[in-house]
C-alpha cells in the first residue's frame, strides 16, 4: 500500500493522516485458495471503521468470478492498482481500521489484517457566548471568551478583535484591537452595540473569524398604570416613577363610545372621560430611548354606574295600612358613582322621613286610591327602581267575576269561576298577599288553594247572584257582585246568601 503522494506503507501498519483532511491510498490485493477448494462466485470488499467499537463501513465491492482464479498451486487471484480516498472526519484520532474481505458464495468471510488509521488533532477555536443581549441603557459589562483547542506547545497565538461601535474597553471607545489573552470585557454605551468578531492567528496563520451576535433584550418595564378601578365622570391615571428615558407615546380605551383617554405630554397624566356606562380597558404605549415599545394596560375599569345597580331592588311591606308607618330600603345600589338617591311616592302616600337608601311612608288619609308606588332614582343616570304597594283596604274597582270554560252555569253541573283584577295603575303592583272571600248562595262549592278560584254547582235553575271581595292585611275590601242566569231545574225560593270562604 502506498500514499498516492508518495511513500510506502508496510503490510498491516498505520495510515496516518497527520494534519491532512483526506488521504488517497493505492494498494493491491492477492487472494489464495487450496487447489481443490470450490468457492464459486464471491465478492471482494474494502471496509473501514471509525474506531474498533464502531460498525464497519463498506468502501468498495468487486465481484470475483470462479473463473478468475489462475489455476496454479494454490490457486491465486491478484487485484492491483486499486485506490480509495479517505476523509479524516470519518475516523477518530486513533483506533480507526482499514481492511479487505473476500466473501464466498456460501457467505463465509475471509479478511485481511487491519491497517490502523490515525490522524492529528487540528487546532480549533470557539467563542462564547455565541449570542448575547443588552438591555437599552444598561451598561453592565459583557465578557467574551475564546476557547482554543489542540494548540501545539510553544505556538504563538494572538486574537484580532473587531467590535464595530458602541463598546467601551477600559473606559475608552474601541473598534479594532489585538490581545494575547483569550477574554475581553466590554461595556455597552450606544444601543444596540455592534456584533463582536474575533480572528485567531496561530503562528501567523489566520483561522476562521468567530462572531458573537449582539441584540437588544426585550423591553418589558415593571411600571404599571396607577388609578381607580372606576370613573364616575373623569379620572386621572399615571405611571409612578417613570424615568425620563421612557416616554408615553399614546393612550387609548378599548371602547371610545364608553370612555375616551387623553394624554398630558407635559405631566404624563392620562385623563379618562366618561361617555356612557360600561367597562373598558385603558392602554398606554411606552417607548424607550432605543425606540422599543411596549403596551401596558389596566383592565376592567368601570365607567359610570355598573349594571348591577340597574338590578337594584326596594324591599319592604307590600301593604301600607291606615295609621301605620313603613320603612323601605334600596338594596344593590352601593357604588362610588352613586352619590345620592331621589325618593318619590304616589299621591296616596306621605313621606315621613328618608335617608340615602331608606324611606319611611304612611297612608295619605284622604286618598281612596288603593294602588301605590315608591320610586328611587339615581341623579345623572337612567336608573329608576320602583316598588308597588297596596294602600289601605282594597276597593272593588276593577274586580270582576269571570267564568272559566265554554259552558254557562247550569243546575247540577260544576262551573269554574275566577276573581279577576283588571290591570292596576302601576306595573310594579303585586297581587301576592291578597286573598278573596266569596258569597255563593244555593250551590255546592269546591275550594282551591288559590282563593281566586271556585268551583260552583247550582242547586236550582234561575238567577244566581255571586259576590267576591279582596282581603289583605289592612282588612277586607268592598264586595263586587255578578248576576248569573242558571239553566235547568226549577227556581228556588228566596235567593239566600251563603258565605263561601
Amino acid at each position: 500500500m502506498t500514499y498516492l503522494s508518495g511513500g510506502s506503507i508496510s503490510d498491516c501498519s498505520t495510515i496516518d493522516f497527520e494534519d491532512n483532511d483526506e488521504v488517497t491510498v493505492q494498494f493491491s490485493i492477492e487472494l489464495k485458495k487450496p487447489y481443490n477448494m470450490a468457492v464459486g462466485t464471491g465478492n471482494l470488499k474494502i471496509f473501514t471503521k471509525k474506531s474498533s467499537s464502531y460498525p464497519e463501513i463498506e468502501r468498495y465491492n468487486e465481484i470475483v468470478q470462479n473463473i478468475s482464479w489462475s489455476g496454479s498451486q494454490p490457486d491465486e487471484f491478484y487485484y492491483s492498482s486499486l485506490s480509495i480516498t479517505l476523509d479524516a472526519v470519518d475516523f477518530n484520532t486513533s483506533g480507526g481500521k482499514f481492511y479487505a474481505c473476500y466473501i464466498s458464495s456460501s457467505g463465509v468471510s475471509y479478511c485481511s489484517c487491519n491497517y490502523s488509521i490515525e490522524k492529528d488533532e487540528v487546532p480549533s477555536f470557539s467563542l462564547s457566548p455565541t449570542a448575547t443581549t443588552v438591555s437599552c441603557q444598561n451598561t453592565s459589562p459583557k465578557t467574551f471568551t475564546v476557547t482554543p483547542s489542540n494548540i501545539p506547545s510553544g505556538a504563538n497565538v494572538v486574537y484580532n478583535w473587531s467590535v464595530g461601535s458602541g463598546w467601551l474597553r477600559n473606559g475608552n471607545p474601541v473598534s479594532n484591537f489585538t490581545t494575547t489573552t483569550t477574554s475581553v470585557t466590554l461595556v455597552p454605551y450606544n444601543f444596540p452595540p455592534n456584533n463582536v468578531n474575533v480572528t485567531p492567528i496561530l503562528n501567523g496563520d489566520s483561522y476562521p473569524t468567530l462572531t458573537s451576535t449582539v441584540s437588544l433584550g426585550n423591553f418589558n418595564p415593571v411600571f404599571e398604570i396607577s388609578g381607580d378601578n372606576y370613573v364616575c365622570d373623569t379620572s386621572v391615571y399615571t405611571f409612578n416613577n417613570l424615568p425620563s428615558s421612557i416616554s408615553i407615546q399614546s393612550v387609548s380605551t378599548s371602547n371610545p363610545n364608553i370612555a375616551t383617554a387623553t394624554l398630558n405630554s407635559n405631566t404624563g397624566e392620562v385623563t379618562v372621560t366618561k361617555v356612557a356606562d360600561g367597562i373598558i380597558t385603558l392602554s398606554a404605549v411606552l417607548q424607550n430611548s432605543c425606540n422599543q415599545t411596549v403596551t401596558k394596560t389596566k383592565e376592567n375599569i368601570q365607567i359610570g354606574i355598573p349594571s348591577s345597580v340597574f338590578n337594584a331592588t326596594i324591599t319592604g311591606n307590600n301593604f301600607v295600612c291606615q295609621g301605620q308607618t313603613y320603612t323601605y330600603t334600596l338594596n344593590g345600589a352601593n357604588h362610588p358613582c352613586v352619590s345620592g338617591i331621589n325618593w318619590s311616592v304616589s299621591s296616596n302616600l306621605n313621606i315621613i322621613s328618608q335617608t340615602a337608601n331608606t324611606i319611611t311612608v304612611s297612608k295619605y288619609p284622604f286618598s281612596t286610591e288603593n294602588s301605590g308606588q315608591i320610586t328611587a332614582s339615581i341623579p345623572g343616570s337612567t336608573v329608576e327602581v320602583t316598588k308597588g304597594v297596596w294602600v289601605g283596604t282594597l276597593s272593588n274597582d276593577g274586580l270582576t267575576i269571570q267564568k272559566i270554560g265554554r259552558y254557562d252555569l247550569y243546575a247540577g253541573r260544576w262551573t269554574k269561576l275566577y276573581a279577576f283584577h283588571a290591570p292596576i295603575m302601576y306595573e310594579s303592583n303585586d297581587l301576592s298577599g291578597i286573598t278573596y272571600e266569596w258569597q255563593i248562595p244555593n250551590s255546592m262549592i269546591r275550594n282551591y288553594a288559590d282563593t281566586a278560584y271556585k268551583d260552583v254547582k247550582p242547586r236550582f235553575g234561575g238567577q244566581l247572584n255571586i259576590g267576591v271581595r279582596a282581603v289583605c292585611e289592612c282588612g277586607s275590601g268592598e264586595w263586587s257582585y255578578r248576576l248569573f242566569d242558571v239553566g235547568g231545574g226549577s227556581t228556588s225560593g228566596p235567593n239566600e246568601l251563603i258565605p263561601a270562604n
